[in-house]
């Protein structure tokens, strides 16, 4: 018996997070110690909480051409979405 697919249908985006030592003040800039970059909350997370539940998981929607967007394609297709 096959475990139940999943099929998340919509946009993917990536969520991006950095961490500064310290806020900056006003108009001030910070420098980063740390950038993360992570699929967006949506089908992304969805479908990573179907696969974890047993399900089979299968990514339809859209994102961008460019790295992030092969950013985010990457990082369903190495949690186990079949992103294809």
């Amino acid at each position: 018996m096959h475990a139940p697919l999943v099929v998340g249908l919509g946009r993917i985006g990536v969520a991006i997070s950095g961490l500064a030592p310290n806020l900056p003040s006003g108009n001030a800039t910070a420098d980063l110690a740390a950038l993360s970059t992570t699929p967006a909350p949506g089908i992304s997370v969805a479908l990573r909480a179907a696969l974890r539940l047993g399900c089979r998981a299968r990514a339809v929607g859209t994102h961008g051409a460019d790295l992030l967007g092969q950013l985010a394609r990457s990082a369903l297709r190495d949690a186990g979405v079949d992103a294809e």
